[in-house]
């Protein structure tokens, strides 16, 4: 027997309130003196002997009738074996492989509740095996044996697909079947992230007919389990005035509190050099999450690897994650400039770090080849043609950043259509009368750029001359003037960030403050690094742009392979699919990870009322079945309370 409600099986307790009652009354009973016995001299014995029945019987139904009243509230049901009833049906299975199915061996019970399901089929009967990962094991076949066979071959995946997309597979094959009977069978753990989805489309489709659904539970008791949830670094801007510090976070999926050893390894450059190695005991309370610093310096140019391993639990795939970044050398950076005056401390300062300075004027900019740099800087850009922002606009789509220090009025009215950016920057010039100024105000400290200066003070430069703009809804604002006004926007959709002043010692005097370098600095570094991701999930698909039609090797955790270039809208592109397992992957010189989904370690269950609301059937063993006694309950209760009212009358 179970109990779809077992947290209310404490108010069957009330059932012993009559019984407390009676023995109450039993104690006060008191003798009364009668003065003669006359009366009672012609009472039959039998009377007294049906008040004394009378009253045990009442005390009786009373009890049961709170008793299955209450009981009936934590909605019992009871669980009995059967014989496998063979029978004629389109089955189609759908297997959990997700890699919370790893967990304690449920994979394999899962495999052998398919079985079962597949042995319980008349013959005549159609199957299909169909996995959470879309990997189709078997199309609708007779050959049950031949099924049987191609299911000892699957194993448990590092995917984390949730259950709505697979069931609308699993419908759509029915439909090629024409046996009156149609079945989806689910195999799963109940994972809440990945049940609660099919539950919520079923409930929006709740005027849809589906085939009968039974959804077999293979999880235990035990839920435990800790997980590596991410890898970072901060700032997340390397460079050597500002280095980076890796950071590992946990989390404790579990009720209970653990301790596990964490293991973090770090390694640099092409050759991996191992920078270093650091083990150390993270504690957790219950549902926990803890981020662990590790004190090693990012700065140097080159490609860092780092890995994050906990000790071994009852989930394994999740105890591991994966992190690389590369920090470029000298990095090629273009600056166009109306007048000298414009870039003379922008050039300063950026030749202080690891950059490559060109510098044009306005009128020049046609002759650069603008995709040998990472990022271009336009000061006092007024005076730019139409095709000029037209090829700043291509630059842009191939991956481009782009940093504008604009303080009057663009001569070219299209400029931000041209560059395919929804910003709109119309405003007009302040100048401020002496001794009256402007400084920096309010900060976006969530900014990857403006980060650092989390504690520091901003707010000593002065600006005598700006761009005033009241606000840009499609952009983010990194910093504004004292004045409210926006001083430094990006673009959201790609990598723009315009300053609404130029920096000369006309306007400002922040070229000679403290944090003026660093402020400059992270701007070009942050639009000079690729807006490609170094981060992927499994089952994604990594795709590069090349140079060049000759064959790339790709190495991956399974190997080396070589792919040829193919041609996409006149570009060259290798894509790579096959990203099964985790770990670190290449494709040429680029480097990338790719790691499970954190959120799958979290092993919380869909409760079975939830399922059993939606008309789905639910078992815990194929060839049982389960009869719901909430009915039978309340009939009981409903009967002993009627028993109770006849004998109150008599």
């Amino acid at each position: 027997m179970g109990f779809l409600l077992p947290n209310l099986l404490f108010l069957v307790s009330f059932a012993s309130i009559p019984v407390v009652i009676h023995l109450i009354q039993r104690i006060r009973l008191k003798r009364v003196q009668y003065s003669s016995l006359f009366f009672l001299t012609g009472t039959k014995r039998e009377t007294f002997s049906w008040l004394k029945l009378k009253e045990i019987l009442l005390l009786i139904f009373r009890t049961l009738f709170v008793f299955f009243l209450f009981f009936s509230l934590a909605r019992p049901y009871l669980k009995k074996k059967l014989l496998l009833s063979n029978y004629e049906a389109a089955r189609v299975i759908i297997l959990d492989d997700s890699y919370s199915m790893s967990y304690n061996g449920n994979f394999n019970t899962a495999k052998r509740q398919v079985n079962k399901l597949l042995n319980e089929l008349k013959k005549g009967s159609e199957a299909a095996i169909l996995t959470t990962s879309r990997y189709v094991v078997t199309d609708l076949s007779t050959d049950l044996k031949w099924i049987q066979a191609e299911l000892e071959s699957v194993a448990v995946s590092k995917s984390s697909n949730t259950l709505e997309k697979v069931f609308e597979d699993a419908v759509n094959v029915l439909t090629n079947s024409s046996l009156p009977r149609k079945e989806i069978f689910i195999v799963t753990d109940l994972q809440k992230r990945a049940i609660l989805p099919l539950i919520n489309n079923l409930k929006s489709q709740k005027n849809k007919k589906f085939p009968n659904i039974t959804v077999v539970n293979i999880s235990g008791r035990s839920n435990e389990n800790v997980g590596v949830e991410e890898i970072f670094i901060s700032p997340n801007l390397p460079t050597p005035d500002f280095p980076s510090k890796p950071n590992v976070k946990i989390k404790n999926y579990s009720t209970k509190s653990v301790t596990r050893r964490l293991t973090f390894t770090l390694k640099y450059s092409e050759r991996e050099s191992l920078l270093q190695t650091v083990k150390t005991d993270v504690s957790l309370g219950p549902n926990e999450s803890k981020t662990v610093p590790f004190e090693i310096d990012i700065a140097k140019p080159g490609i860092y690897k780092a890995e994050a391993v906990l000790s071994t639990d009852s989930l394994l795939v999740d105890n591991k994650r994966f992190f690389t970044i590369t920090v470029p050398e000298q990095t090629p950076i273009l600056l166009i400039f109306e007048n000298p005056s414009d870039i003379q401390y922008i050039e300063k300062v950026l030749k202080l770090n690891f950059f490559d300075i060109v510098t044009a004027n306005n009128k020049t900019l046609r002759q650069q080849n603008l995709k040998r740099y990472k990022a271009i800087g336009l000061f006092s850009p007024s005076s730019l043609t139409y095709a000029d922002w037209q090829r700043l606009g291509y630059y842009l789509l191939e991956g481009g950043g782009l940093f504008i220090a604009l303080d009057k009025e663009v001569k070219e009215a299209q400029w931000t259509d041209l560059l395919n950016i929804n910003l709109n920057l119309h405003g007009k010039q302040i100048v401020t009368k002496t001794p009256e100024f402007m400084t920096i105000g309010q900060v976006n400290y969530e900014n990857a750029v403006m980060e650092i200066f989390k504690d520091i003070d901003l707010s000593n430069a002065k600006f005598y001359s700006y761009w005033e703009v009241d606000s840009v809804p499609a952009a983010e604002v990194l910093a504004y003037f004292s004045s409210h006004k926006p001083f430094l926007v990006e673009a959201q959709e790609k990598k723009v960030i315009c300053a609404l002043t130029s920096f000369n010692i006309d306007n400002t005097d922040f070229m000679f403050k403290a944090t003026f370098l660093p402020l400059i600095h992270r701007i070009f570094k942050y639009l000079s690094f690729p807006l490609l991701s170094q981060t992927y999930r499994i089952d994604d698909t990594i795709t590069i742009q090349v140079e060049t039609s000759s064959p790339v090797k790709i190495t991956t955790p399974k190997g080396e392979v070589i792919q040829v270039p193919s041609i996409q809208q006149g570009k060259l592109l290798i894509k790579l699919s096959d990203t099964k397992e985790p770990g670190f992957y290449s494709i040429g010189k680029e480097n990338f990870v790719v790691n499970v989904l954190a959120e799958e370690g979290d092993l919380a269950r869909v409760s079975e009322s939830e399922i059993k609301n939606q008309n789905i059937r639910l078992i815990d063993d194929v060839g049982s079945k389960e009869t719901d006694l909430t009915k039978v309950s309340l009939s009981l209760a409903i009967l002993f309370f009627i028993l109770e009212l006849v004998l109150l009358i008599l």
